[in-house]
């Protein structure tokens, strides 16, 4: 059966298809540090039911296993290897998170290790516009990049 990954401002809720149970839920406004989320911006779960979230607020990604416990975070922010400025996205894909920010991507294996990065081509910051649009990558075995882009009202873009 499937799993339904879902987010709000401060929490991470997985649901059980078909019947849409809640069987996972971290996060909220206070508690621990490793379950205090700044802002979600995206949660993705890997095919060996790790949860991944990436909180732009605190410049990371946190993993959490399927029972809920943090099993550790990557990434802050900076401008180095692994580290993070403008975050935009996250997607897993064949074993690897693919992280966009502002005028790259960066990519790590399944238990956080920094793999590569790349620079988005045209990637010259951002402006207010009507239309947020973002691109969601994923990573091609030839070493390229496949995406799609994803649009939403009212809230400003890097323009790429």
């Amino acid at each position: 059966m499937n799993q339904i990954v879902t987010f709000l401002l401060f929490s991470v809720l997985v649901f059980q298809e078909p019947n849409l149970t809640e069987v996972l839920r971290v996060g909220g406004i206070d508690g621990e540090d490793a379950f205090v989320f700044g802002r979600v911006l995206a949660a993705e779960l890997s095919g060996k039911g790790t949860l991944f979230v990436l909180d732009a607020h605190a410049s990371e990604v946190r993993m959490f296993d399927q029972e809920g416990h943090h099993m550790g975070s990557f990434g802050r922010a900076g401008e180095g290897p692994g580290e993070f400025r403008r975050l935009r996205s996250m997607d897993w894909h064949d074993g690897q998170i693919t992280v966009t920010q502002g005028g790259r991507l960066s990519l790590f294996g399944e238990d956080g290790e920094f793999l590569n990065s790349h620079r988005i081509p045209g990637e010259s910051g951002w402006r207010a516009s009507p239309v947020c649009a973002g691109l969601h990558t994923a990573p091609k075995v030839d070493g390229g990049f496949v995406g799609r882009w994803c649009m939403a009202p009212d809230c400003s873009f890097p323009v790429t």
